[in-house]
């Protein structure tokens, strides 16, 4: 009864090893994942930073178009003799301009979308497999405690058996 008892000591003490091993393996993978997705995340972040800087420039740069347009429309409504067809041409070529800052401008929003986008898709994913990856630990835990908890037991039925062992050698 001895050795059953102690066998089984033996047994859980070794699950309870082989199951911290598993949970050292699960904590390491769950902090190069937290590390991963930070990196992938600090990524777009600067990538999300770099568009919006692009996008308040050309806005401003727009602006500053549309009011040298709206002061050449003025002269342009004014003025006449020679100096029409100058304005003329200055007026279209602002024009131009400022439709090709409107692409750009329209180009660096689709971008920024995707960008935002490809973030909260990764902080998802990032956030499932880091819970996953967490409950594996809890369970693990769970289960560790149970091994030891069990060992302990085998270990006390042990200690009682060698009692009443020694009890009856004295008598």
């Amino acid at each position: 009864r001895r050795k059953e008892l102690a066998a089984n000591e033996a047994k859980n003490a070794l699950e309870a090893a082989e199951l911290e091993k598993m949970k050292v393996q699960i904590t390491k993978e769950l902090t190069e994942i937290e590390d991963l997705f930070e990196g992938e995340l600090a990524e777009a972040s600067g990538k999300q930073d770099t568009c919006e800087v692009l996008i308040s420039h050309n806005k401003r740069y727009l602006d500053r178009l549309e009011q040298q347009l709206h002061t050449t429309s003025a002269r342009l409504a004014t003025e006449g003799g020679s100096s029409v067809a100058e304005l003329q041409e200055l007026q279209a070529r602002l024009g131009e301009e400022a439709d090709m800052v409107k692409a750009r401008i329209q180009s660096e929003e689709a971008t920024l979308s995707k960008i935002k986008d490809h973030q909260k898709q990764l902080e998802v994913e990032r956030d499932g497999k880091v819970a996953a990856l967490k409950g594996d630990i809890i369970a693990l835990d769970e289960r560790i405690n149970a091994e030891q908890s069990a060992q302990e037991d085998w270990a006390a039925q042990q200690g009682e058996i060698e009692g009443e062992e020694g009890i009856l050698l004295q008598k």
